[in-house]
């Protein structure tokens, strides 16, 4: 569901909290679940490059997530996001990168940044997964990055994964229409925080 301020965003908590051991979603060392990792790290689009995320993006993670419009979709309310939260999820998004080669992306259209999307590993519903997750500034949602940025990734999904998994709030229709357009289809539900999310699905069983 688009919020008041016209949202249009997926992101998923393993960008932004560690869930407690054994529960939730969190980064996997292995690679069991994915066929021959493809070793990629420029992207173009049309209109936006990407690259891998990088230990000094703290200000582009703090301008994604500092919006209150990101912030409701990304983390459950009450969640105090501090200096040291920012600089943690930095090293996070790049460790992903330096573990296996390829990651999340910051997106940038001319310079400027437009947004992050990309692929991690994380436990969903207690299954190991390979999940998609994206954010689009505010100011630059409904021009079509999302789409953009969504569709690069699943190219590159190709050669990671048989089956890439995303997990959305149940009142985010946007999302849940961005990524059904793109072939997901739902497969379950869990809930987080006392959050609804649904799970969603592209590629093999």
């Amino acid at each position: 569901m688009r919020s008041p301020s016209g949202v249009w965003s997926l992101i998923l908590s393993a960008y932004t909290r560690q869930a407690p051991p054994g529960k939730g979603r969190k980064a996997l060392a292995g690679a069991g679940a994915c066929r021959q990792i493809a070793r990629m790290d420029q992207m173009t689009t049309p209109r936006l490059h990407g690259r891998p995320c990088q230990t000094d993006d703290q200000a582009h993670v703090r301008a994604l997530f500092g919006a209150e419009e990101i912030r409701r979709w990304a983390s459950p309310p009450g969640l105090v996001w501090s200096p040291e939260r920012y600089a943690l999820i930095t090293l996070r998004l790049a460790a992903h990168w330096a573990a296996h080669g390829w990651g999340p992306r910051m997106w940038f259209a001319g310079g400027a940044l437009v947004g992050i999307a990309g692929l991690q590993f994380a436990v969903l519903d207690g299954l190991p997964a390979v999940e998609i997750a994206f954010a689009v500034l505010p100011a630059l949602q409904r021009r079509g990055f999302a789409t953009e940025m969504i569709a690069a990734t699943l190219v590159e999904a190709r050669g990671i994964a048989r089956r890439v998994d995303a997990a959305v709030l149940e009142d985010n229709a946007v999302s849940r229409l961005l990524l059904a357009r793109q072939g997901f289809h739902e497969a379950g539900c869990v809930v987080e925080d006392g959050r609804r999310l649904l799970l969603l699905r592209r590629g093999a069983a």
